[in-house]
């Protein structure tokens, strides 16, 4: 009996039920005879240190050398050593393992095409609905998928004539907070007038953005658009209702398990494994 192992951090509700989901999905679907165990931490939850530490010793109990194939999601965890060790101790293993959503050294990736995603969302913006004054509120600097997606920001800007400087640009989080903050901080540093489009790197920032724009008076979508990404319940729900990107996450499990049977079997495996998403103007309601 095949053994893996997910370790993940700061998820809630969805992400812990798809991606198992979609693990044993493709477990079915082959036949194969193999146990899936799960290493969830809260470690991000808190800003009580101590109550994080606590949580994040789960990644403690496992012996990541007795299981088969190791599936890693480390964007959520806050404290660089605490991923540092995770990282370490499953290459030690030498057992194949499998970074979701950020590539590490050595390790599979599996993941959404972010890069044609977000690129697809300007274009969007741009070519349907005519905008070339945007606004850009993103995630963390140093997080590996809004990387690939302000550099695919860049490149279609560089690429369509779109004049754009890195003060077009707020980094922060991937909480409705930054969206509120990031908001803020833009219509300060351009003198108090708005943009034709504002892309956020989530919706939980695009919510955050609708939100601190209400309270100066301002309507989405009469007085500018704005985008989203992850394509979560809040996108359909919120009013108005948010453009955004969706993409199946059960697919990254399935993915996951695909790829350790492929190598148990003995097959290669490419490093990086991309799947797409569900264009923008499926999911754009702009009034």
């Amino acid at each position: 009996m095949k053994k893996i192992a997910l370790i993940m951090d700061g998820w809630k509700r969805f992400f812990t039920y798809a991606w198992p989901a979609g693990i044993l999905q493709r477990l079915r679907e082959t036949g194969e005879a193999a146990n899936l165990y799960i290493f969830n931490s809260s470690g991000d939850w808190s800003r009580d240190n101590d109550y994080n530490i606590g949580e994040y010793n789960i990644y403690r109990l496992p012996d990541l050398n007795d299981f088969d194939g190791i599936i890693l999601d480390l964007n959520n965890i806050r404290y660089e050593d605490v991923r540092d060790n995770v990282i370490k101790a499953a290459k030690k293993t030498g057992k194949p393992v499998i970074s979701i959503a950020n590539e590490i050294e050595d390790f599979y990736y599996v993941g959404i095409n972010n890069y044609k995603a977000i690129q697809e969302m300007i274009a969007h913006m741009h070519e349907c609905h005519h905008c070339r004054r945007f606004w850009f509120i993103m995630g963390p600097e140093d997080n590996y998928e809004n990387r690939v997606r302000v550099n695919a920001l860049k490149d279609y800007m560089r690429g369509h004539n779109i004049p754009y400087g890195e003060s077009s640009f707020y980094y922060e989080s991937f909480e409705y907070q930054c969206g509120c903050n990031g908001f803020d901080t833009m219509f300060g540093r351009f003198g108090g007038t708005i943009p034709e489009a504002v892309i956020c790197a989530n919706d939980n920032i695009a919510v955050g953005v609708c939100e601190a724009a209400a309270r100066r008076g301002y309507r989405v979508p009469e007085d500018f658009l704005v985008s989203g990404f992850d394509n979560f319940d809040k996108a359909c729900f919120y009013s108005p209702h948010l453009t955004t990107v969706g993409h199946i996450r059960e697919e990254v499990g399935y993915r996951c398990a695909d790829i350790f049977i492929r190598l148990w079997n003995g097959q290669s495996v490419p490093r990086f494994n991309l799947f797409g998403s569900n264009s923008p103007q499926l999911c754009c309601v702009t009034n």
